[in-house]
């Protein structure tokens, strides 16, 4: 099993057998990242390549693709870093596969990521969704999605 973090400044894969994270990779590529590269691609200013990502995403459908193709050169350095963290993963545990990655953080979001990162790697890429969020005694009403993982768990540490 493998858990995927896409945060906004990095992304962080942690790989799980026999019971216990076997490798952590962090790599300095995420939302930011992602949007920096609408701006370039498609000559947007900041608010605008971040509206863009988040509502075209991969799209190939969309603005005659722009987007997916400012985006597609990120996305497949991303891909490269977590190949290559699966590969060490099999090397270091006798042939042991992920089958499935579970992904969280706000850009995993972003339309046809998911589909894109699951076919580029071959493994199954899952979304999480807090649900435990709801038993959590807040002031203000939260968003119950995962871009709240991390501050999530934070509460629900504390909680104890």
């Amino acid at each position: 099993m493998a858990l995927f973090h896409i945060g906004a400044s990095s992304s962080v894969i942690a790989l799980i057998g026999k019971g216990r994270v076997q490798f952590v990779h962090a790599v300095p590529m995420a939302g930011i990242l992602f949007s920096r590269a609408i701006e370039r691609g498609v000559g947007l200013d900041a608010m605008r390549a971040e509206e863009y990502k988040r509502t075209y995403g991969l799209l190939a459908s969309q603005l005659e693709g722009r987007v997916r193709n400012a985006l597609v050169p990120v996305i497949d350095s991303l891909v490269t870093e977590i190949q290559k963290a699966l590969r060490f993963f099999s090397g270091q545990n006798a042939g042991e596969t992920i089958q499935r990655i579970f992904v969280t953080g706000g850009s995993l979001y972003l339309p046809d990521l998911l589909p894109y990162l699951s076919q580029a790697v071959s493994v199954e890429m899952v979304p999480v969704e807090l649900n435990r969020i709801e038993q959590l005694k807040w002031s203000e009403p939260v968003q119950q999605d995962s871009r709240f993982i991390i501050a999530t768990g934070l509460a629900m540490k504390s909680e104890k």
